[in-house]
């Protein structure tokens, strides 16, 4: 893995991780943005990879999940995806969580 790799690994981990937590909640980026007190452009760029975010809006992301800084980071099983939407009532999941989830399971 190059440097330049490794640099934006754990943004593009943040940025696939807020975007399944944002579509198994139903939320748009607007709603992610409000409740976490953040402008939705910010909250765009995050999930695009393209910001460098701070730890103060790492724990304001957290906490408009419910989560800890380090679950943020926790790439999700397949079973854990499959769970979270089952909860949703989508029981075909794999109709709808490719686009969401690429590269979230190892």
């Amino acid at each position: 893995m190059s440097p330049e790799q490794k640099d934006t690994r754990a943004r593009k981990i943040l940025a696939q991780k807020l975007r399944l937590l944002r579509f198994t909640r139903g939320w748009s980026q607007e709603v992610l943005a409000e409740v976490a007190g953040l402008h939705r452009t910010y909250v765009s760029s995050i999930e695009r990879g393209e910001r460098n975010v701070s730890i103060d809006n790492l724990e304001k992301l957290a906490d408009a999940f419910d989560l800890s800084v380090a679950e943020l980071f926790r790439r999700p099983s397949l079973e854990d995806m499959k769970d979270r939407l089952k909860d949703l009532g989508i029981e075909e999941p794999r109709a709808y969580y490719g686009p969401v989830a690429v590269g979230m399971v190892h």
